[in-house]
């Protein structure tokens, strides 16, 4: 018999089962333990165990979704920070009721919008969240580089490079008033990780041009969930 769990009523070490469970044939290999998943997920992925429910057979951790509530472009936001089911038990509907408990969760939380993100080739998870009224509104593009053995000579330049720190991050967002930045990429998600240093570029007259790690200049307006 399937029973769903709030994760605040569970074991981290059943959390973290299920989701090492899910997650046993992703397209992207995902090597963690315990203590770091927790750190991580409960951390600055801003999930929290009374916003996320965990599915069990019998003792069985076998289903996850994590869910975290702040202000996002504006909005209050209800994220699903992971969603997996057990190879074995997918297809059984498990997913759509740990959906449904995350999406009224949310709404007794007064959230304005439900928030994921998913790989656009992992078709079967795309289909799932369009079934449940998710669409599309940003496409987010990682890159990646390799330096050379030997580092070129800087070049001359009107801009200077420095270390500032996160009070000078979180005041030039607040500048940023007409673009979206991904989750993982705002402030709120910084304040709680101790993993980032932060650069700022400066103008010689020290006017501040700072970049933030994976900053996404798309201003798309976002609806509402109803």
């Amino acid at each position: 018999m399937i029973t769903y769990m709030r994760c605040n009523d569970v074991s981290m070490e059943h959390i973290f089962q299920a989701f090492s469970l899910g997650f046993s044939d992703y397209s992207i290999r995902l090597t963690t333990d315990q203590d770091d998943f927790a750190a991580r997920f409960f951390g600055p992925e801003g999930n929290t165990r009374n916003h996320s429910f965990l599915a069990m057979d019998e003792d069985q951790p076998i289903g996850l979704i994590l869910g975290g509530v702040r202000q996002f472009d504006g909005y209050k936001t209800m994220r699903c920070g992971t969603l997996c089911i057990a190879p074995a038990y997918r297809g059984q509907g498990i997913s759509n009721k740990l959906l449904e408990l995350h999406k009224q969760t949310g709404i007794s939380a007064d959230c304005q919008q439900l928030w994921l993100e998913v790989i656009k080739d992992n078709h079967r998870a795309v289909k799932l969240y369009e079934k449940q009224g998710y669409q599309a509104r940003y496409t987010l593009k990682y890159y990646n580089g390799t330096l050379p053995s030997t580092p070129a000579a800087a070049p001359s330049s009107s801009y200077i490079l420095k270390e500032v720190t996160f009070d000078d991050v979180a005041a030039f967002r607040k500048t940023l008033t007409d673009c979206h930045i991904h989750w993982q990429s705002d402030t709120p998600y910084y304040a709680t990780s101790t993993q980032e240093a932060f650069l700022g570029i400066y103008e010689v007259n020290q006017t501040c041009l700072l970049f933030s790690p994976y900053l996404n200049l798309d201003s798309t307006p976002l609806t509402p969930i109803q």
